[in-house]
C-alpha cells in the first residue's frame, strides 16, 4: 500500500483577517505586502519579519507557522498577543547562516538543501532559526 506524506509547509506567510487587508489598501504600501510582527515576552521584545498567505482568519486572530510562534516565544494554546506593522525591507547584501545540528552538514548536498528551503521565505530576520 502506498501512503502519500504531507509536505510540510515551512516559511514565513501568516493568515490575517480580511479587515487588515482593507487596512492596508488605504495605506501607501509597497507590494509584496510585508509585516513587523513583535512580540512582547518577559524577558524581552522579540521581532521577526513576515508576509501574507491569506486574508482568511477569524477577526482578531493570526495563524503563524510553528517555528515562528517558537522564535517569538509565543504560547502555542493561542493566547499570545502580538503587534503587526507594515514596513518596507531592503534587499540584504550578505547572510550568514549557523546550522543549529552537525546532521545538516552531513548531507549530500546541504547548500541545494538551504536554497530550496529559503523559497519559501520572504525575509530573514537576524536570530530567528529557520527550521
Amino acid at each position: 500500500m502506498y501512503t502519500k506524506k504531507k509536505k510540510k509547509k515551512l516559511g514565513d506567510k501568516i493568515v490575517v483577517p480580511g479587515s487588515v487587508l482593507e487596512q492596508v489598501s488605504r495605506l501607501q504600501v509597497s507590494f509584496p505586502i510585508m509585516f513587523r510582527i513583535t512580540h512582547d515576552s518577559d524577558v524581552l521584545p522579540k521581532k521577526s519579519h513576515c508576509s501574507v498567505l491569506e486574508f482568511t482568519a477569524e477577526e482578531g486572530n493570526v495563524y503563524l507557522p510553528l517555528w515562528m510562534m517558537d522564535n517569538l516565544g509565543l504560547d502555542p494554546s493561542g493566547s499570545s498577543m502580538v503587534e503587526l506593522e507594515t514596513v518596507s525591507l531592503s534587499k540584504g547584501q550578505f547572510v550568514e547562516f549557523q546550522a543549529h545540528e552537525t546532521k545538516f552538514a552531513m548531507l549530500n548536498n546541504p547548500r541545494v538543501v538551504l536554497e530550496n528551503t529559503l523559497r519559501s521565505y520572504s525575509a530573514l530576520t537576524v536570530g530567528d532559526t529557520i527550521p
